[in-house]
């Protein structure tokens, strides 16, 4: 009898933590479980044009394949999801070909 009462704690535990941690985050970016902002949490319409201190707001985020990318303004993240993809491209090559890494 005291196992299954432990069992029955445990697993109401168990199911407490999980919507706890599902329900307190609006942002998704910002959840634990996703994955980490891209280009160090830059501006990644900034970076794709070679600017690269640009910081970007999790206000202004975005997921695509996985990845989440933020952005210094909404207009910066409505531009960029346009044709996503090109975008994605350019700002990998414009990251991994900048000075001073």
């Amino acid at each position: 009898m005291k196992v299954t009462k432990l069992v029955l704690v445990a697993v109401m535990l168990a199911v407490m933590g999980i919507t706890g941690c599902a329900s307190t985050h609006e942002n998704v970016a910002e959840h634990h479980h996703h994955p980490k902002a891209q280009f160090d949490g830059k501006c990644a319409y900034s970076v794709e044009n070679g600017k690269y201190d640009v910081e970007g707001n999790s206000e202004f985020n975005l997921a695509h394949n996985g990845v989440t990318y933020y952005f210094s303004s909404a207009s910066a993240r409505d531009k960029f999801k346009d044709h996503i993809d090109q975008h994605v491209t350019r700002a990998n090559r414009a990251w991994e070909g900048r000075s001073g890494r």
